[in-house]
């Protein structure tokens, strides 16, 4: 339970000086924690060193990892998610090492690709 200090409100907004915290019985339950971003962009990567597909779980559905997906994809790496909701990279067709540069320009993280490239 939150309890502020009630008369540090100001514009609608909530100012504390402290935060109280009351205990209300044992903890339990699970809670899921999704992938990040920065960490699930460098496996996509990693991927590309496989012959095989390779399923990662816990990747985050975010325009980052759709943009390497599109950035791969003009060069022949496959990134798709299948019905479990996991993402499959196959870099099997892969035909070209040269990243297209509008697409690179626009989006920071796509030096990624390129160890995986060399």
């Amino acid at each position: 339970m939150i309890v502020p200090d009630q008369k540090l409100y100001r514009n609608g907004g909530v100012r504390m000086r402290w935060l109280e915290v009351k205990q209300r019985g044992p903890l339990d339950g699970s809670v899921i924690i999704p992938g990040s971003k920065n960490s699930s962009l460098a496996l996509i990567a990693a991927a590309v060193l496989g012959d095989t597909p390779t399923i990662l779980e816990g990747i985050p559905d975010i325009n980052d990892i759709r943009a390497i997906g599109e950035i791969g994809s003009r060069i022949g790496l496959q990134v798709s998610k299948n019905d479990d909701g996991h993402f499959v990279v196959d870099s099997s067709r892969i035909h070209s090492s040269v990243l297209d540069q509008a697409l690179t320009s626009s989006f920071r993280a796509s030096y990624y690709l390129i160890g995986g490239l060399l």
